[in-house]
């Protein structure tokens, strides 16, 4: 069964990375920040299967 707020939580988590990213100077905080959003759609992914 697909759990709706999880989906919800994830994508706004998504955003606020995202927002972060743009301001973010430091490369390795970067890639970190690109990493996370890539989990978070990942995870998402995975909440739609089930």
């Amino acid at each position: 069964m697909i759990n709706y707020d999880k989906i919800k939580k994830l994508n706004s988590q998504i955003a606020i990375n995202k927002e972060k990213l743009q301001s973010e100077n430091d490369i390795k905080k970067k890639e970190k920040l690109r990493c996370l959003v890539q989990i978070d759609m990942l995870k998402i992914k995975i909440e739609r299967l089930n």
